[in-house]
């Protein structure tokens, strides 16, 4: 009886190990997802950071994020499938977030070369 329910275990978990998720028809591939979460990041920050007016952020948040999807030629449900998608792989994701932290780090680097901070002088009182 113990080898039969070793055996049974074993099939299970093959069989649950090769179950594939079915890929959806307009997912969106992994670089151009990485772009999108890149900018929905950006605006964030700025939503976060209260850059956007107090009185109407909520308005131009969800407005910002439709000029966002249309921007690359998208809808919301299909980043929201293709998001769902790729949440249930973390490889695939973890992937994807990679890509938005390089291009972050790479946007910050810019700026500062771009920007870069003032030098204090020193006062002759000092």
């Amino acid at each position: 009886m113990r080898n039969y329910s070793s055996i049974l275990l074993l099939v299970f978990v093959l069989i649950s190990c090769s179950e594939k998720k079915e890929i959806p028809k307009d997912l969106i591939p992994e670089d151009k997802m990485a772009l999108i979460i890149t900018d929905l990041e950006l605006l964030e920050s700025t939503y976060n950071l209260r850059l956007i007016r107090v009185t109407d952020r909520d308005e131009r948040m969800d407005r910002y994020n439709a000029e966002i999807m249309s921007h690359y030629g998208i809808t919301a449900q299909q980043f929201e499938t293709s998001y769902n998608y790729y949440e249930k792989d973390p490889v695939y994701l973890e992937t994807i977030y990679e890509k938005v932290f390089e291009r972050l780090e790479k946007m910050q680097t810019e700026e500062e070369t771009k920007h870069p901070p003032e030098k204090k002088t020193k006062s002759k009182a000092d």
